[in-house]
């Protein structure tokens, strides 16, 4: 059983300018697009990768699901002070996670790798205390309250 070609599929989550919009009034810094999910300053001393999701309910428990790959580390990486911006849902829910703090949690977060790809998964869930981000195994989740823009 096949899905119904005249039903229209839910559109993805395109609120990427709105969160960067977001985060340069916040940080009082001028962005510009270098790809779909960079961007940077003029002179990429400051660099960020945003990254949104739609809120998924599982569970009476809403979470948001986010890839971050090896570009994108690469992206980060090469600038003076970098950031990864995740839209939680819509531009009014965002975090912003210096690329620095982030680089330390991702040999605890699930990955996916075949032949031809390999990425993070952060998944963040929403619990009595926020937002917290989901580790492998026995690793604790992280509170990610502090991160919020």
């Amino acid at each position: 059983m096949g899905t119904d070609p005249a039903t229209p599929a839910a559109p993805p989550s395109a609120f990427h300018g709105a969160c960067i919009k977001h985060f340069q009034q916040r940080r009082d810094v001028k962005l510009i697009k270098r790809s779909r999910s960079g961007f940077s300053t003029e002179d990429g001393a400051t660099a960020v990768v945003c990254a949104v999701s739609k809120a998924h309910q599982r569970q009476n428990r809403i979470s948001y699901w986010f890839a971050f790959h090896p570009y994108q580390k690469t992206f980060l990486a090469a600038a003076e002070q970098s950031y990864l911006v995740l839209g939680c849902g819509s531009a009014e829910q965002v975090l912003v996670i210096p690329y620095g703090e982030l680089e330390g949690w991702l040999e605890s977060l699930w990955t996916t790798e075949s032949n031809t790809r390999f990425y993070w998964h952060l998944r963040l869930h929403h619990g009595e205390e926020g937002l917290s981000l989901d580790g492998r195994g026995d690793c604790e989740r992280l509170n990610l309250e502090p991160y919020r823009l």
